[in-house]
């Protein structure tokens, strides 16, 4: 009987509560930061710098690439990525952000492979960001993108 009733009440307790993949995690977190940092004024920002080191803790486990290309192709994200641009303290974290990031896995699997699946997951022609991401330019691919994606 005491079997039956901790069963149950494990059920209740636990069932609703669903289980995310790592990449929906990184998804969430993804969102959560650029809402914040993209709508947020730079005071709250050194406010809350501990809880977005947080953030990008996270995602510092994720592929850079997925982070650029859910980020880009998130339609709530667009607004919030564009107001990061246009503040230069902002920006100036943002890009160092994918930077340091894209940089480290730059070439992992081969050039024209990696350039290609970017293009084709934000669809975007290859011909736009293929000399920037040769010549390792990450500023003006992120730059070009966020022009691309913006419309």
């Amino acid at each position: 009987m005491r079997y039956f009733r901790s069963l149950f009440i494990f059920t209740i307790v636990f069932a609703p509560l669903e289980i995310c993949s790592l990449e929906q995690r990184y998804r969430e977190v993804t969102k959560s930061l650029f809402d914040i940092v993209g709508n947020k004024n730079v005071a709250y920002l050194f406010f809350h710098e501990q809880k977005l080191d947080r953030y990008i803790a996270i995602l510092d486990e994720a592929h850079p690439h997925e982070v650029l290309i859910y980020a880009f192709n998130e339609p709530s994200l667009i607004k919030p990525i564009d107001n990061i641009l246009q503040n230069s303290i902002k920006k100036e974290r943002f890009l160092r952000f994918f930077r340091k990031r894209m940089g480290r896995v730059f070439g992992q699997k081969g050039f024209e492979e990696e350039l290609n699946q970017i293009c084709s997951k934000l669809e975007i022609p290859k011909q736009n960001l293929e000399e920037s991401y040769l010549s390792q330019d990450w500023d003006r691919l992120i730059i070009t993108i966020a022009r691309l994606k913006k419309g």
